[in-house]
């Protein structure tokens, strides 16, 4: 299915970017993987198992009494996540706002009394001690609980929401990109991932990020190296241990060929400048560069595109692809009233002389 291979890639997409911290520090990439990493991954396989429960009537395990009373599992269709539940458990936090499945998942465990706070799976032939019951009996009520609000009509209708809410961003995403061929033939570019120094990030909130991006995209009178931002989106995360970031696409002026280089000049604007020196940066111009430099060109959908390249306009739309729905998986709490994207307007295509700028008016998703 289409839809859950998308949410596959939205999820480890997601772990790198919430667990991952790849800053420029003296001139040297740093590397901070998070304990948290590789769990996200979890929550994609039991999104693929509540797809499945709800046209099966397995289960995971069959409690069995052996010779001389011993007792043994027998495994059966859905055994295989149970691991995935028990790592998914440990990731969860009311803080998040988590997708339809994976509302259903954990609502389950409110059905059956039990709190997800505390609650952790053992080996499915431990015994959960308030209950008396078998983990893997346990497990086995879940998915009952879980195949019977999936098949509701009230179920059905949210989640044909969610997609049609993921369909419809996605949709102004790619619409913008395909207005920025429209307008100019060719584009440098850019992709930044801007966060802050882990000292300061407690002080960091919304409103504060959101500062520092306005104060670094408003300045491009003022200042000639932002003058060559065209246009642009964003999209603002946070992460249990790498705090709120900002990831910021970025169409700059092709008079420019480098965009490596611009793409860390822009980094240390945002580090030193934007921030007022507690900002820190990930050029990922240059990851492009990294993973696809024998073909000698910066990749993943970052430097110079031009309008009939289609194989790097289809990594530039996978990139707005995950800005446009990211947060429909995993989303901070924030409050209704906090923007997590943004969209420049592009302009209209001029037919002579110098493209004009588009419109710095941004449209909040």
């Amino acid at each position: 299915m289409i839809e859950l291979r998308e949410t596959q890639d939205i999820y480890r997409q997601l772990d790198v970017s919430m667990n991952i911290e790849v800053v420029n520090a003296n001139r040297q990439l740093q590397l901070t993987i998070h304990e948290d990493y590789s769990k996200l991954t979890h929550f994609a396989r039991i999104e693929v198992m509540i797809e499945q429960l709800q046209n099966s009537n397995e289960l995971a395990f069959a409690v069995l009494v052996g010779p001389r009373n011993k007792l043994f599992l027998e495994k059966k269709s859905f055994a295989k996540y149970y691991y995935d539940a028990k790592a998914v458990l440990e990731a969860h936090s009311a803080e998040y706002s988590y997708s339809p499945r994976m509302q259903a998942f954990f609502g389950a465990f409110a059905t059956l009394g039990i709190d997800l706070d505390t609650f952790e799976f053992e080996q499915p032939l431990d015994v959960f001690a308030p209950s008396g019951w078998y983990y893997a009996d346990i497990f086995n009520e879940l998915l009952l609980v879980v195949r019977e609000h999936c098949r509701t009509s009230k179920y059905r209708t949210r989640l044909r929401k969610h997609r049609a809410n993921g369909q419809r961003r996605m949709g102004k995403f790619f619409m913008w990109e395909k207005k920025l061929f429209e307008r100019r033939s060719r584009h440098l570019m850019l992709l930044l991932h801007l966060g802050y120094e882990p000292r300061h990030r407690v002080a960091v909130t919304p409103l504060v990020i959101q500062e520092h991006l306005q104060r670094m995209l408003n300045n491009q009178r003022s200042n000639f190296l932002l003058k060559g931002i065209k246009d642009y989106t964003w999209r603002i995360e946070e992460g249990r241990r790498t705090g709120l970031h900002a990831h910021l696409l970025i169409s700059y002026d092709t008079q420019l060929k480098n965009g490596i280089r611009v793409a860390q000049r822009l980094g240390e604007y945002w580090k030193k400048s934007a921030t007022g020196g507690i900002g820190t940066y990930w050029n990922g111009n240059l990851d492009g560069w990294k993973r696809r430099g024998e073909r000698g060109r910066e990749g993943l959908g970052t430097g110079q595109i031009n309008h009939d390249d289609l194989e790097q306009r289809a990594e530039l739309r996978k990139i707005l692809a995950y800005l446009a729905k990211g947060d429909q998986y995993l989303r901070r709490k924030w409050g209704a009233k906090f923007r997590t994207f943004a969209l420049s307007r592009p302009g209209k295509k001029q037919v002579h002389g110098r493209p004009r700028r588009g419109s710095e008016v941004e449209n909040s998703i």
